[in-house]
């Protein structure tokens, strides 16, 4: 079976990082996250579970901050293994490892449905979120 990790880049993220973690913890090998700067105790509140791993590298701009970040997390887990790219007030409900069991072994890239809700209601969305290491992903233009 498959390697599944997941990726948050983050920064000064003490008041969401706690429950996004406990959403990951069972469905996830590892979670590396990518601090770009924090001054708040995000780092520390990340330490508290056990399967973290934490880089510090720079804000520049969404674009090099998360290609850091991918480059990162490549050279940290084995080749062809899955991440799941998240932020830090995402929560992943479901059984990840049985969706991933579910995808072709070929597969390089899946769409993730994602539900945004506002005071103005609930809009779901499908995004790029899962993706298979070893492919040379990168972020293009700055967000």
């Amino acid at each position: 079976m498959s390697k599944i990790f997941a990726l948050l880049m983050v920064k000064n993220e003490s008041t969401t990082i706690r429950y996004s973690l406990k959403s990951l913890n069972d469905n996830v090998d590892n979670i590396y996250i990518y601090d770009t700067g924090s001054t708040d105790d995000t780092l520390e509140i990340c330490k508290e579970f056990e399967n973290v791993v934490t880089a510090q590298g720079p804000w520049v701009n969404f674009e090099v901050s998360r290609n850091a970040a991918l480059e990162w997390v490549e050279s940290q887990v084995p080749s062809h293994s899955w991440v799941l790219l998240m932020d830090s007030n995402d929560e992943l409900r479901g059984d990840l490892r049985k969706a991933v069991s579910r995808l072709p072994a070929d597969d390089v890239a899946c769409g993730v449905q994602q539900l945004l809700t506002s005071t103005a209601g609930t809009t779901q969305i499908r995004a790029l979120r899962l993706i298979r290491t070893g492919r040379g992903w990168q972020y293009k233009y700055p967000v």
